[in-house]
């Protein structure tokens, strides 16, 4: 009802205004009418004309700006930072923003229809059907990692984002480019594996003597160094040490101990 009232609201306001117009154009030379009722006719064919007209402005503006909004989005969808893919129950692209042809690597035209799962490195495979049968089945947004295969045999890490349509046909895929966070994980844990296999007792102490982090070694040669702290043997002339690294800038010092018949 309450429609009803709104759209009966609109017409009459539309044919308000559409008479408003008519008189102003009428004012400036109608033509002498005689005949109450041809004038009337006339009158409410004019009236009709005008509404016409203003009803078409006002699709062609609406029509203007849904066409703009529509190219904002296209633009956003597009040259947004990640790639965008719509995928249908059997994997397959249905859609692509253009980043996410340039990270697979082939044109719009050659991916629409292919499946998503040919891109993906064959020892991750299994991982992405699963990842694909969980989403859309629980419906809910799901995320994991894995490695594409572009075109041209490069492999590089991604992070996928999954969410199903309301429909549950259409499965909306986000696809972020995680090869560089990847190296550098393994570059860290690479570099921390020196400090864990070390042959050498390796401690981290702040400032202010406290300990926070030993390696392996030194937990074998000094068991109770984590206990006795600074207190230790190994940790002697710590405090005469202290103020040569703090006010001399000295990047590092040398220090012989005796502890335990060893040097």
């Amino acid at each position: 009802m309450k429609k009803d009232r709104n759209t009966s609201a609109a017409a009459a306001e539309l044919r308000r205004r559409a008479e408003a117009r008519l008189g102003t154009a009428a004012t400036k030379g109608a033509l002498a009418r005689t005949d109450a009722e041809t004038q009337r006719l006339v009158h409410e064919l004019q009236v009709n004309q005008i509404e016409l007209e203003m009803q078409n402005d006002e699709l062609r503006q609406s029509r203007a700006e849904v066409e703009a909004r529509l190219e904002r989005y296209t633009e956003l969808y597009d040259f947004a930072p990640v790639g965008y893919l719509t995928l249908g129950r059997d994997g397959a692209i249905r859609q692509v923003n253009l980043t996410g042809v340039r990270l697979l690597g082939v044109e719009h035209a050659q991916l629409v229809g292919r499946g998503l799962g040919v891109f993906v490195a064959e020892p991750d495979r299994s991982v992405f059907s699963a990842f694909l049968e969980k989403v859309f089945a629980s419906q809910a947004k799901a995320v994991c990692e894995l490695a594409l295969l572009k075109e041209g045999q490069e492999l590089f890490s991604v992070q996928i984002t999954a969410t199903v349509s309301q429909d549950v046909q259409e499965c909306r895929i986000m696809i972020e480019d995680i090869t560089e966070r990847k190296q550098v994980e393994t570059e860290t844990k690479r570099v921390a594996s020196f400090t864990m296999l070390n042959p050498r007792p390796i401690v981290e102490v702040d400032m202010a003597g406290h300990m926070h982090f030993c390696n392996p070694t030194v937990m074998q040669m000094f068991p109770d160094l984590c206990q006795r702290g600074l207190e230790h043997p190994w940790f002697a002339d710590w405090e005469s040490a202290l103020p040569t690294l703090r006010e001399s800038g000295a990047q590092s010092i040398v220090r012989e101990v005796h502890f335990d018949e060893k040097w």
